[in-house]
C-alpha cells in the first residue's frame, strides 16, 4: 500500500516540481524576449508571487484544516498555476501578467500546503518522515530533467513551447490527484467487513 501511495504522490510532486523548475528557469528569458521587459519588471513579477504566497498561505492553511479536503485545495492550487501561465502566454499587458503572478502565488501556496498536509493525513506517523523524504527526493529529478527538455523545446519550436509543456505537466498532476481523491472517497464509503 505504501509503495503505491509513494508512486502516486511522488509522481504528482515530480510533475509539479518539473513545472516549477521550467517556470523559474525560463520565465525571465520569456519576459525579456517576448514581453520586452527589463530587469525591474521581471524582478517585480517574482516579488508579486512572493507577496501573494506570503499573504495567502496562512489563510489557505486554515481553509485546508476546516474543509478536511486537502486534495481539492491542491487541485485548485494547480488550476490557479495554469491560469498564471495562460495569462502571460496569451496577454502582453503588464497588469494582466502581474495579476497572473498574484494568482499563481496563491496557487503555489494552495498546492504546497494542501499537498504536504495530505501526506500528513494519510501516511502513518512511523513512516511519515521517510515517505516525505522519498517524495521530495524523487521530485527533484523533475527539477533536474525538465529544464533541459524545455531548452530543447525552445530550440526545436519557439519560446512559448516550454510553457505549453508546463501546462501539460500541471494538468497531468491534476488528473492523478483527482484519481487519488476518488480512490480515497470510495475507500471511506466501503462498509467494514
Amino acid at each position: 500500500m505504501l509503495t503505491k501511495q509513494l508512486l502516486l504522490y511522488s509522481t504528482v510532486h515530480f510533475l509539479e516540481m518539473s513545472a516549477f523548475a521550467i517556470f523559474l528557469t525560463y520565465f525571465s528569458v520569456y519576459a525579456t524576449y517576448k514581453l520586452h521587459w527589463g530587469p525591474v519588471e521581471i524582478s517585480l513579477a517574482f516579488t508579486i508571487i512572493g507577496v501573494s504566497t506570503f499573504v495567502s498561505a496562512p489563510f489557505i492553511g486554515k481553509v485546508s484544516d476546516l474543509l478536511k479536503d486537502r486534495l481539492i485545495l491542491s487541485i485548485i492550487g494547480l488550476l490557479l498555476i495554469m491560469v498564471e501561465i495562460a495569462l502571460f502566454l496569451w496577454f502582453k499587458e503588464p497588469w494582466i501578467v502581474y495579476l497572473g503572478m498574484f494568482i499563481g502565488g496563491i496557487g503555489g501556496a494552495s498546492y504546497l500546503d494542501s499537498f504536504y498536509s495530505q501526506l500528513g493525513d494519510v501516511i502513518p506517523e512511523e513512516n511519515r518522515s521517510s515517505f516525505i523524504g522519498n517524495v521530495v527526493s524523487f521530485s527533484e529529478l523533475g527539477a533536474i530533467v525538465s529544464p533541459i527538455i524545455a531548452g530543447v523545446l525552445i530550440e526545436r519550436f519557439n519560446i512559448n513551447a516550454p510553457f505549453y509543456y508546463n501546462m501539460l505537466l500541471v494538468l497531468m498532476a491534476i488528473v492523478i490527484q483527482y484519481f487519488i481523491r476518488l480512490k480515497l472517497k470510495s475507500s471511506r464509503k466501503r462498509p467494514l467487513a
